[in-house]
């Protein structure tokens, strides 16, 4: 049995008590919960602009195919001589510790989808700092 409900908003959390009726609407069974719901997330409205303010938003998710995972924060970052001092906007910003990490390594963050059909051109733009022992890539 399923039951679709409606009017509700995304990436909402929502508490769900169920119970059970027969076929002549006479109640059976005591309210059951509360069962926690999570909505999904919607679409992202564009233009969209992140930085980082409250951590990664709720929306986003770390991947668990990949093998280590973003961090935010502000200022330096922990390793010396490896990142920015401070944020291109705001306080805070994602980034990578990647110290103890091995050649290769991978770290995703995964965003909410966004549609961008409405876009003649669609771009994304971020601010990145690299400055390391090796060449490294994005």
């Amino acid at each position: 049995l399923s039951y679709t409900f409606s009017g509700l908003s995304s990436n909402s959390q929502y508490d769900a008590y169920v119970r059970e009726y027969c076929d002549n609407n006479t109640v059976t069974t005591s309210w059951v919960g509360p069962v926690d719901i999570t909505t999904l997330c919607g679409t992202t409205t564009i233009p969209y602009s992140e930085n980082f303010a409250s951590g990664i938003p709720a929306c986003f998710s770390q991947s668990t195919n990949d093998d280590f995972d973003w961090s935010v924060g502000t200022g330096s970052t922990p390793t010396p001589n490896t990142g920015p001092s401070s944020a291109s906007s705001g306080t805070q910003y994602a980034y990578l510790e990647s110290t103890g990490q091995f050649p290769g390594a991978e770290a995703i963050l995964n965003l909410n989808p966004m549609n961008v059909s409405s876009l003649a051109n669609p771009a994304i733009a971020f601010s990145h700092h690299m400055y390391a022992y090796s060449d490294a890539t994005l």
